[in-house]
C-alpha cells in the first residue's frame, strides 16, 4: 500500500509541474496590490510582469528575457502582440509591477 500511495503522489507532483506555467502563475489568477509584490527585486518584478506576456506566447525582442523564457518547459513564442488575449486582470497587474518597478528604480542604491 505505501509504494502505491508513493507512486500516486509522485505521478500527481510530476503532472503539476507539466501544467505548471512559471513560477508567478498566480499574477494571472488574482489582482495584486502593493503588499503582494514586496520583497521582490526589480529583475523578479521584470520576470513576472513578462511571464504574463509568455504565458500567452510572446516572442520577446530582448535576449535576455527571449533565452530565459524558451529554457522554460511550458513556453512557447508564437505571436509578437499579445495584448487583445491578456485579461482585465492581467492587464492591471502588468500596470501595478510596473508601478513597483518605477519605485525600486528611483529609489536611492543602498
Amino acid at each position: 500500500m505505501y509504494r502505491i500511495s508513493s507512486l500516486l503522489v509522485v505521478l500527481f507532483a510530476s503532472c503539476l509541474s507539466l501544467y505548471a506555467q512559471g513560477m508567478y502563475e498566480f499574477t494571472s489568477e488574482r489582482l495584486l496590490d502593493v503588499q503582494d509584490l514586496e520583497g521582490y527585486s526589480a529583475q523578479e518584478l521584470l520576470l513576472m510582469r513578462n511571464e504574463i506576456f509568455a504565458r500567452h506566447g510572446f516572442i520577446f525582442q530582448s535576449s535576455d528575457l527571449r533565452e530565459h523564457f524558451e529554457n522554460q518547459s511550458w513556453y512557447s513564442g508564437t505571436s509578437r502582440d499579445v495584448s487583445a488575449s491578456l485579461t482585465s486582470i492581467e492587464k492591471k497587474n502588468i500596470e501595478m509591477i510596473k508601478f513597483i518597478e518605477r519605485k525600486l528604480n528611483r529609489s536611492p542604491s543602498k
